[in-house]
Parts: structure tokens; sequence; C-alpha cells
């Protein structure tokens, strides 16, 4: 079965196009409203650190520009390669999510804080599980796939935002002093090989019968 992949579009660098958003304050709690963008470039970062009592909460989202595709989607697998492993304090899953309403181009004084809460929010129903951080082998340069239903792709051509959240962020576990984050390649990087990508695998429709007429006409020539 033929498959299409698609590779995450590349991100600007700041606001107001870029993915990666992180809150930052010296309340876990306050971090979760005091959303902020990060330069992210051809890598982000995802996950929780605690600093001497500074919380940062990273998250990241990428846009997928999904086509016409010409048959009946049977799978779906998305692959993303790991940069660095910073996660010293606790190991962590990083759930692969779809949040619902994102909107792009992200705007500091519009929807950049309900961008960064959907993200969140959709962890409580996640596509699967983008990589975990205590997985053996687990490190920088790894490539870590998961396959997800293939429902999450748009009904017509249009951008797929898929995002990335630690589970321990997405249900409030808050780290003692210490880092527990990943560094991610983005669709920034300059080799297609390190970039996040969709991988989309479909049936070609049967072709169709040939009509009524056509059929006489061979009948025809086979009767000659």
């Amino acid at each position: 079965m033929p498959t299409i992949r698609l590779f995450a579009l590349a991100l600007g660098i700041g606001e107001p196009d870029d993915g990666h958003i992180l809150g930052e304050a010296f309340s876990y709690a306050g971090a979760e409203t005091a959303s902020n963008q990060s330069t992210a470039g051809t890598a982000g970062l995802i996950g929780q650190r605690n600093q001497d009592g500074l919380h940062t909460r990273w998250r990241f989202a990428m846009p997928f520009d999904v086509p016409e595709i010409p048959g009946t989607v049977t799978a779906v697998e998305f692959g993303i390669t790991i940069q660095t492993d910073s996660s010293t304090l606790r190991d962590f899953e990083a759930l692969l999510v779809a949040p619902a309403g994102f909107v792009w181009p992200i705007a500091a004084d519009g929807n950049r804080q309900a961008n960064f809460a959907a993200i969140k929010a959709a962890g409580a129903a996640p596509l699967g599980v983008a990589f975990d951080t205590g997985a053996a082998g687990f490190g920088g340069g790894v490539l870590r796939t998961v396959e997800i239903d293939p429902g999450v792709l748009p009904e017509s051509p249009g951008i797929l935002t898929l995002g990335i959240v630690s589970a321990r962020d997405a249900a409030d576990d808050e780290p003692s002093d210490g880092n527990e984050f990943v560094t991610i390649r983005t669709g920034n990087q300059a080799l297609e090989v390190n970039r996040p990508y969709l991988d989309i695998t479909y049936t070609e429709p049967e072709p169709e019968p040939p009509a009524a007429d056509d059929e006489s006409e061979i009948m025809m020539v086979l009767e000659d």
C-alpha cells in the first residue's frame, strides 16, 4: 500500500510563528498562567523544571499541511527525533495530542495562553505516547514512533496541529528541584531525516468497471 510522508512545517523564530510555548513563574500554578514563547529554532523543549523555586513548563505544537489523500487511510505513524535528554530528576512520558481550538499564528496578546492551555487539556485524551524517557535506549539522536488514529486527520485538505506535553505537566505533577525535560528536533532542521513526520498509509480505490456502452463494444469485438 502506498504511503505519503509529511514533515512538520518549519516555524518562524519567535512570535507569531513559533510553536514552542512555555510558562514560567515562582510558583507551579503561576507558571500555568504565565505563558511565553521561546525561540525554538531547530530544537524545542518538552517537560518541566524547578530551578531554586523558578518553575518552567514547556510544551510544543507543530503544524502539518495535509493534502487530499487519494484513497482510504489505513494507518498513520508519527515520528520524532530526540536531541538531548535532560530529565535527570524523574523520567516521564511525553504525550502526543491534538489540541482542540489551537490557532495559528500564536499571538502574545490574543491566543497564546489559550493555545498553551489547549495542549495541556488535550493530555486528558492523548493520541499516544510520543516518547518515554525511561525506555531502554532512550537518548539523543533516537527516533521514536507511535501509531495514531487516522481519524485525527482533517476531513479535507488543511493544517493538522499536533502538540506534545509531559504527562506529569498535564497532571499538574509538580517536580522537586531539578530538571525534567527533553529537547526535540523540529521542522526547522536542515535535514528532512531529523524533522517530525507523519506517514499516512492508504489503499488506492478500485478501478471503476467499464460503462455499459463500453461493455457492448467489447462484446462486439469478441463476436467478430
